[in-house]
């Protein structure tokens, strides 16, 4: 990052995000699939590059307390506020620097993971180059790096937009007008297409869409983001094997990519077609990169000397915790019988199987998410869902036993590479709570977080917008509140005040009615806190 765009930062803050990908365990994950030894997650050194205000690793260092954090970033205002978080935490296994990449050296220290998301594209090549360096020089022996860039060829079309809107906006000093200026001039080409449709103001009316208009649910990008992503000076996407090139003359090698299982998305024929043609594994990586029109990459890398095994065999996932919301496709199926069941995900990737045990596992997976369990805890639930939770029960023997868990694990392998969100796998267990118990206690950094933003952090990493309702009593989440000592302060505040309506279809309450109603209410949210992965299991 350069001293320009530090003082960028320092005007207009990047928005506090969470990154799911970039934890450990989404690191190490991977590098145990493909035969590597990584640091535990629950005791280990990691490094961010471009940390911000630390709203990525922050929540990291909260629930991984044994593992040692650090971040770095050259803006001093995003330095501050995360270091005001972290002594407000009372936080002891993170520190955060003002610090420029090309000023790190070896005294640093040695880091079993290091994150650098959202950086590489947006610095200049003297700034790409040492951060690779760095990871060469500062990574540990079975470490793993991860590195996100924007990338061609998707990113030949976004150019477009791009371009016009530093266009229209480039003699704008003040950030937001610029914004403002980028936003309008994108609205108005891409409403004003000639009456013959073309693919041209397709995609700018694409591109003005995702930038100014809610999207399935989703909020428009903030100004902060759109300055410093598509308006930023420097934006430079990369070729896969550019990059890979890059990295190798570094001394670094390709691990692996998060959304690992786009080949799977592919036209087979054309997939197979590929796979022919491709002289090794970066060539069919770059070759589905032109099929699916990709615009991001989020990379792993390793050292060269580093051993990789990228044959998987049912075995590994007995490695792993497990978790999964998929769902049968259809309900009252014998899950005793040799019916064909399909499980589906939210995205629709699905997983069909005639196995008993694997019916029965996925079924308990649902029940108890977004909780895992290990494969072996799995396998044993999943036979006792069966009527017989060890060989001797139900008629069966040693033989059916490993059968049951060899097909289990094949099954559960096959559908990670399906989709990773119809099968998960991971080497981190997070404390989270089965339920609301009788003194909840949420994450502190979520109620940290909630004091003056609607987006949180939960204990899988993941970002959970809140209403006010969820912000209020967060607040009263610490472990010594109860339910009625909540009921009183929402009875007390919000309910007395007016920012909290209740709905009451026009009906006066008495007070014992009004009691009875916020009870309601509070059950409601406080399922929705636990199943959102905000409540510890203490």
């Amino acid at each position: 990052m350069t001293q320009q765009a530090s003082v960028s930062y320092d005007q207009v803050p990047y928005p506090g995000l969470s990154h799911s990908h970039t934890h450990p365990d989404s690191l190490a994950t991977i590098g145990r699939l493909l035969g590597l030894q990584p640091a535990p997650v629950e005791k280990c050194r990691v490094l961010e590059l471009g940390c911000a205000t630390g709203s990525n690793v922050i929540p990291m260092a909260s629930s991984l307390t044994e593992s040692n954090f650090t971040g770095i970033d050259l803006s001093a205002r995003q330095i501050a506020e995360g270091q005001k978080w972290i002594y407000e935490l009372g936080l002891k296994n993170i520190s955060l620097r003002q610090m420029d990449i090309l000023d790190i050296t070896p005294e640093l220290g040695r880091f079993d993971y290091i994150i650098a998301h959202g950086v590489y594209s947006w610095v200049p090549e003297n700034v790409r180059e040492k951060l690779l360096s760095v990871c060469r020089q500062i990574l540990a022996e079975n470490g793993i790096a991860f590195i996100s860039y924007n990338t061609y060829p998707g990113w030949h079309i976004i150019k477009v937009a791009r371009d016009l809107m530093r266009y229209y906006s480039r003699n704008i000093s003040d950030p937001i007008e610029r914004v403002t200026e980028a936003r309008s001039a994108l609205h108005f080409f891409s409403g004003a297409s000639p009456a013959e449709k073309s693919g041209y103001f397709s995609l700018l009316k694409s591109y003005d869409e995702f930038i100014n208009f809610s999207e399935n649910g989703a909020s428009p990008k903030t100004d902060s983001a759109l300055l410093h992503d598509e308006l930023e000076e420097i934006n430079q996407p990369f070729y896969f094997h550019e990059f890979i090139e890059q990295a190798e003359k570094h001394g670094l090698q390709y691990l692996g990519d998060f959304e690992h299982a786009v080949e799977e998305k592919l036209p087979k024929d054309a997939l197979e077609v590929l796979r022919k043609k491709a002289t090794g594994l970066i060539d069919l990586e770059q070759s589905c990169d032109f099929l699916v029109n990709r615009t991001f990459r989020k990379t792993l890398l390793v050292h060269k000397e580093t051993s990789i095994s990228r044959k998987l065999t049912p075995a590994k996932a007995k490695e792993f915790f497990i978790a999964s919301h998929a769902k049968p496709a259809a309900e009252g199926f014998d899950l005793h019988s040799k019916t064909v069941v399909q499980f589906t995900d939210r995205n629709g990737s699905a997983l069909s199987t005639d196995h008993p045990v694997s019916k029965a596992a996925l079924l308990c997976l649902a029940e108890i998410w977004p909780r895992s369990m290990a494969f072996d805890e799995l396998l044993s639930a999943a036979r006792n869902q069966l009527n017989g939770s060890t060989p001797a029960q139900n008629g069966a023997n040693e033989n059916t036993w490993d059968t049951d868990a060899n097909v289990l694990a094949a099954n559960l392998l096959r559908a990670y590479g399906y989709s990773s969100e119809l099968v998960e796998l991971h080497v981190f267990q997070p404390r989270i709570a089965a339920h609301a118990g009788e003194y909840p206690t949420a994450i502190p950094t979520a109620r940290y977080q909630a004091l003056d933003g609607e987006s949180v952090t939960n204990l899988r990493h993941e970002r959970i917008s809140l209403d006010g309702f969820d912000r209020f009593i967060l607040q009263y989440l610490d472990g010594s509140s109860n339910r009625d000592r909540i009921i009183d302060a929402l009875i007390n505040g919000p309910a007395a005040d007016g920012t909290l309506e209740l709905n009451t279809e026009g009906e006066i309450l008495d007070p014992d009615e009004k009691q009875e109603l916020l009870k309601q209410e509070l059950e409601f949210h406080l399922k929705w806190l636990a199943a959102a992965s905000l409540l510890l299991d203490c």
